[in-house]
């Protein structure tokens, strides 16, 4: 019996490994503090002036159709927790604007189903943080129109 278990979960723990090594999340936005493009993978963080509009993409390989799946992205306030998220999509790719100062994580969920072998897997990617600063705006109190100050 117990070298049955074994062989179950080494087989289960094939499957997993296969799959979520097909899972690359990513979070990408324009950052005018460097005046770049800035892409974001699972663990890192980023702080980014108000408001930033970040471009999730799930980046799932289905080994050729043989995996059904399904994402759902879950983009919360730090301070309250993925429990309590203010966005949740079911998209496999998704564009949000962050207008509040504070942090935030992202997170893809991804559930794998292998119809020929009825096996389901989910995998959670690591938490992505983007942190909103204030937003900058810096209005002179005069100019001269022929530049000479």
């Amino acid at each position: 019996m117990k070298r049955y278990y074994f062989l179950l979960l080494a087989v289960c723990g094939v499957f997993v490994q296969t799959i979520a090594q097909n899972t690359a999340p990513t979070v990408s936005f324009y950052s005018t503090k460097d005046k770049a493009d800035v892409v974001l993978n699972p663990g890192e963080d980023q702080v980014a002036q108000a408001p930033v509009e970040i471009t999730c993409a799930a980046n799932v390989d289905d080994n050729g159709g043989q995996y059904r799946y399904k994402c759902e992205w879950r983009i919360y306030r730090s301070d309250e927790g993925e429990d309590a998220p203010e966005l949740t999509r079911f998209d496999e790719d998704i564009t949000y604007t962050l207008t509040k100062v504070g942090g935030y994580g992202i997170k893809l969920y991804t559930t794998f189903v292998d119809d020929a072998k009825g096996d389901t897997v989910e995998v959670v990617s690591e938490q992505i943080k983007v942190v909103v600063s204030e937003s900058k705006l810096i209005c002179p109190d005069g100019f001269s129109p022929n530049g000479d100050g």
